[in-house]
């Protein structure tokens, strides 16, 4: 399967594993730190001209990054500074490598049920588990659901 499969099918986290060593290693802060661990939900959606737009919800906030294969972009984060990233498609993956201060490689794996997202730097991993939990037609519904559960009304 190719990763343009999986375009609209919309994911939720379900599990951590090495978090607290990677956000350490990063020297995220505790806001930083809350965010990175934050129960949220991902959905890949097709852009225009080739792009794909990446949209990550959680309680803390909502972000919608474009990115397209093949090209490089700049950019800048508070803990790499200014970074240059290269996006790429490879099979049922989708990889990103940020060069700023460190280099972190970034890899989402998508399945029939779950996309696996691994960060590294300098060796040190984190995993990030999502479950699929329904398509773009069924986001609107799920986010009320979630906004409903959480009491965020």
């Amino acid at each position: 399967m190719e990763v343009t499969d999986f375009v609209g099918k919309v994911y939720k986290l379900e599990k951590l594993e090495n978090s607290e060593e990677f956000c350490q290693f990063m020297g995220y802060k505790n806001s930083k730190k809350r965010r990175f661990e934050a129960d949220h939900t991902v959905v890949l959606k097709n852009g225009c001209c080739g792009q794909y737009e990446f949209i990550t919800k959680s309680k803390f906030t909502t972000s919608m990054c474009s990115v397209r294969p093949g090209r490089k972009f700049c950019g800048f984060s508070l803990n790499n500074g200014i970074n240059y990233n290269e996006i790429r498609f490879k099979e049922n993956c989708l990889i990103c490598i940020q060069k700023g201060r460190k280099e972190i490689k970034t890899i989402r794996e998508f399945y029939k049920d779950c996309m696996i997202l691994t960060i590294t730097c300098d060796n040190v991993e984190a995993k990030k588990i999502y479950k699929a939990v329904g398509t773009n037609k069924s986001l609107l519904e799920f986010n009320l659901r979630c906004v409903r559960e959480n009491n965020l009304v």
